[in-house]
């Protein structure tokens, strides 16, 4: 799961985004990015796509940004997201995110790889007329982040990053998975 995420090292993220696009895309620093804010990311094209953070599934008018998080192992069989997956694969450029855990949801921990290395979340964009939204995938948790929560963000190493964005389905779910046991570091804020 993910229940925000961090720019905080803009300058090392943009150099990070702008290996992977041919077109002059600035990240901004930003402390805390939730569920309903306007997210940057990368599109098929490697272009910036501002998008805000979640969905209303058909039949839940009127409740907007219900859904912030798919499961990354349903993707491909829930409806609510199968079209998405298959044509708008994504990327969110961070370098920490954020997990609520309790049992009332009010202990909340930050967590970086290494010293605050650059990460591209997986997403998948839900474009239309009004307004784009995006939808961060979450995984199970590897052996680290398992011990303060069961789900962990689906990242996409940068070697990936095309396969991701422009390959088939059936080719991007594979990279769907918990990051290996890197040095993750965390911290209750």
């Amino acid at each position: 799961m993910c229940d925000g995420y961090g720019t905080r090292d803009s300058d090392r993220i943009t150099t990070l985004v702008r290996s992977l696009s041919d077109h002059d895309v600035t990240i901004t620093s930003r402390l805390e990015v939730r569920p309903g804010e306007v997210v940057i990311t990368l599109d098929q094209d490697r272009r910036r796509i501002d998008a805000t953070w979640g969905i209303c599934p058909p039949g839940s008018p009127g409740s907007p940004s219900v859904v912030s998080v798919a499961k990354g192992e349903k993707v491909n069989i829930d409806k609510t997201f199968t079209g998405a997956f298959e044509s708008y694969r994504c990327l969110i450029p961070i370098d920490c995110w954020y997990q609520w855990t309790g049992e009332l949801r009010d202990q909340k921990y930050r967590f970086q790889i290494g010293d605050g290395e650059p990460l591209l979340m997986a997403g998948i964009l839900f474009p239309s007329r009004e307004e784009t939204a995006v939808i961060p995938l979450s995984t199970r948790a590897n052996t680290q982040i398992d011990r303060v929560h069961e789900r962990m963000p689906v990242f996409i190493g940068i070697e990936e990053a095309h396969i991701w964005l422009t390959g088939a389905a059936k080719d991007a779910s594979p990279l769907i998975g918990p990051l290996s046991d890197v040095e993750v570091r965390f911290e209750r804020c």
